[in-house]
């Protein structure tokens, strides 16, 4: 079984089925759970949680991640280097394809999956956060059904971005959701990203396509503009989006867009249906109506992971969610 990509243009409404996949554990580990993150902070829900190997080795590794993250973020680094690798000499980096751990991940069956959703972007807040930090809070909004994870990274330097992109990656598989990154099309590339979001200033979909190939999602800003959306559509986007709808605090320059924008896109893409993204200060008293008028994504940053704390994370993304019930 290959890894999934997903079909383009997709538009049916049903959840995603899963099946599973043995990956390389991420540091390392004789990983007893499908949900071994870095540092074994997060668990997958259901029953990949309980094919433990035994109780006497789960423990004796919870003792492993426990020694190497007291070793590995007492103190720090600096200049740059990745401060969420656990610190064991014998573990291999992220991503080494020769490290023969294995761990089970659930796969999204591309067949099944749709793009409707929660649609959660991580803020700067949020990725500045030492150690484990945003995988915790990744972790979190995927629990409260998150359905697509952007990462959205400024401040890291491109070797740490990789390194958590790939973590992160692994976390969206192991939940069934989506990784898409953010302008970074060699970084979507580099890791086999589910996708990547590009805005106006950023490489032309065309190239994108021809260096990520077809299965890959292309998502495409189009700020308040339909004429953006139709070029963009026509230019093999998978999804299009549209924003800021209300005052942004992660953009507040951007232009308003109408809500009646919604409508007059849905019925220019009736005929061959694309999905449609809001974003832009939305919230769950005000998503309902975005939904109502066309919305299959709702976008939100600091809507979701504003109060940083995994718990808040968890049930501001629940409250998105239920919006979509």
């Amino acid at each position: 079984m290959t890894l999934w990509r997903a079909s383009p243009r997709r538009v049916d409404h049903e959840r995603p089925t899963t099946t599973t996949r043995r990956l390389p554990c991420p540091e390392g580990w004789h990983c007893a759970s499908a949900g071994c993150a870095p540092h074994g902070q997060w668990q997958a829900p259901g029953p990949a949680r309980d094919r433990a190997q035994n109780p006497e080795q789960t423990a004796s590794q919870n003792s492993a991640r426990s020694d190497g993250r007291n070793g590995g973020h007492n103190g720090g680094r600096s200049g740059g280097q990745d401060t969420d690798q656990i610190a064991n000499p014998t573990a291999p980096a992220i991503g080494n394809p020769t490290a023969d751990p294995t761990i089970e991940l659930a796969v999204v069956n591309a067949a099944e999956s749709s793009l409707r959703g929660l649609y959660a972007i991580t803020s700067a807040a949020l990725c500045a956060l030492p150690g484990t930090g945003l995988l915790d809070g990744v972790s979190a909004a995927l629990r409260g059904g998150a359905r697509l994870i952007q990462y959205r990274d400024k401040q890291a330097d491109s070797a740490l971005r990789q390194r958590r992109a790939e973590a992160l990656l692994r976390l969206c598989r192991s939940q069934g959701a989506r990784l898409i990154i953010n302008d970074d099309v060699e970084l979507a590339a580099a890791i086999g990203a589910d996708g990547v979001h590009l805005g106006a200033a950023d490489p032309p979909l065309a190239l994108a396509r021809a260096r990520l190939g077809g299965g890959v999602l292309l998502g495409a800003s189009c700020g308040p503009s339909l004429a953006r959306a139709e070029a963009a559509a026509a230019g093999g986007a998978d999804y299009v989006a549209f924003g800021r709808f209300f005052p942004s605090t992660t953009k507040p320059d951007a232009p308003q867009a109408a809500l009646e924008l919604l409508d007059h896109a849905r019925a220019r893409f009736e005929a061959a249906p694309i999905p449609i993204c809001a974003i832009g200060g939305i919230t769950p008293m005000t998503a309902p109506r975005l939904i109502a008028h066309g919305a299959d994504l709702i976008a939100a940053v600091e809507g979701v992971f504003g109060a940083l704390q995994p718990a808040a994370i968890e049930s501001a993304a629940r409250d998105y969610a239920r919006c979509f019930e």
